[in-house]
């Protein structure tokens, strides 16, 4: 009595799931889907069926099909001026996973800023797809020279060919000659390209115009010498017995520029 309730299901792969549904209640079974990805079939065709097609089944028994979404894809976001954080979670929200993340020099870019990723915004992507992610460590370091005794010109210029904006004041010094490093702000360490290096360069020792001593007598010649700033060394001329005491010669000679602190010569007859 029960023979004739039993029939065998159509088969309805390949089918888009309206014509599925057609053809599944028009021999005599419900008919019921659900959807999910598929690499291999077409968005809206059947994937399977359950029970398969061919199968002994009641009459008017249910049709479970899976319709096909296509292949699940995901777009790439825009990573642009993110940090690692805000990336990463921008691609795991999208389905993806980062991948390998290597880390570049970059001489404006803050320290951890995307600079580069493997996929490009809005490229379809499978779910996990690895997305390689190159950051920002900031400027690249730059080791710093002392140039403490150097020429100034070329220390300026080395300076600034790695990078480095240079600034340069003067001051007098009575040892180091003029045009050289007498110090320099920082004298050592790293810096990156645009920081400041400060030197200070000498100006050579306070030039003093030269009295006039000649036809003074000795002392008052010291005198003046030693008030302009300069030392003195005598050399006498004449015998004791017959010298007048009176500054005959000076070397070098009144009126010329000298560096305060050096030495006047004066002969005295």
């Amino acid at each position: 009595m029960t023979e004739g309730r039993w029939t065998e299901t159509v088969a309805l792969q390949t089918q888009t799931g309206e014509q599925a549904r057609v053809n599944a209640e028009l021999a005599g079974f419900t008919f019921t889907s659900t959807e999910a990805y598929s690499e291999t079939v077409p968005k809206g065709q059947v994937i399977s069926t359950d029970p398969a097609g061919g199968t002994r089944a009641l009459k008017g028994s249910e049709i479970r099909a899976v319709i096909s979404l296509g292949p699940e894809r995901y777009a790439m976001p825009s990573l642009a001026d993110m940090d690692l954080a805000a990336a990463t979670e921008a691609i795991v929200k999208a389905n993806l996973k980062v991948g390998t993340v290597t880390k570049a020099y970059h001489a404006s870019a803050p320290v951890d800023r995307v600079l580069q990723a493997s996929q490009a915004p809005g490229d379809s992507l499978k779910r996990d797809t690895p997305i390689n992610l190159v950051i920002s460590q900031g400027p690249r370091p730059i080791p710093i020279s002392n140039y403490v005794g150097k020429q100034s010109t070329a220390a300026t210029k080395e300076l600034t060919d790695l990078g480095f904006r240079v600034t340069t004041s003067e001051q007098h010094h009575d040892s180091v000659p003029k045009g050289q490093v007498l110090s320099q702000t920082p004298d050592k360490g790293y810096g990156k390209a645009g920081d400041t290096i400060e030197l200070v360069v000498s100006k050579g020792p306070v030039l003093v115009t030269i009295p006039k001593v000649t036809g003074a007598d000795e002392q008052t010649a010291k005198q003046r010498l030693a008030n302009a700033g300069f030392k003195v060394k005598v050399v006498y001329n004449t015998e004791d017995w017959v010298r007048l005491n009176v500054v005959a010669v000076q070397d070098p000679g009144a009126a010329k520029m000298a560096p305060k602190g050096s030495t006047i010569t004066i002969y005295v007859s």
